[in-house]
């Protein structure tokens, strides 16, 4: 009998050893909830780009010419066409079309005074001025 008490001492011992031990043990706690800052840089945004309009047709001729000498009248922004017309005033001079990046068109004046050109086509129409002397 004596054996069996010091066999159950001893493995009393050892399990009361054993709870000890697992209850001094620190408890883990689980990692923040944010993430850890990483050595690799962020992705820098670029910015997003903002559309631009496209330029608008313009009709160019020089602010003062000499009667019955001959201009360049150039129409820009439109691209090449050759439905475009260019008059003074009701008159019609002439066409204007392909050229890149302008149409070009050499003309005359003989009135004197404030004229008033247009180019008309299907979907434009644009002025200029020009002064005969």
């Amino acid at each position: 009998m004596r054996v069996w008490a010091v066999a159950f001492s001893t493995v009393a011992g050892g399990a009361v050893t054993l709870l000890d031990h697992c209850d001094k043990q620190p408890v883990k706690q689980s990692p923040p909830a944010s993430p850890a800052p990483t050595s690799t840089p962020a992705p820098t945004v670029s910015p997003t780009p903002i559309p631009t309009k496209p330029p608008l047709p313009e009709l160019k001729a020089p602010a003062k010419v000499k009667a019955g000498e001959l201009f360049i009248v150039e129409l820009c922004n439109v691209g090449n066409r050759y439905d475009v017309s260019l008059y003074v005033e009701n008159n019609r001079l002439g066409y204007i079309g392909f050229g890149t990046p302008c149409m070009k068109l050499a003309i005359k004046l003989n009135q004197k005074g404030k004229r008033e050109l247009i180019a008309l086509g299907p979907m434009l129409h644009v002025y200029a001025d020009v002064i005969v002397e």
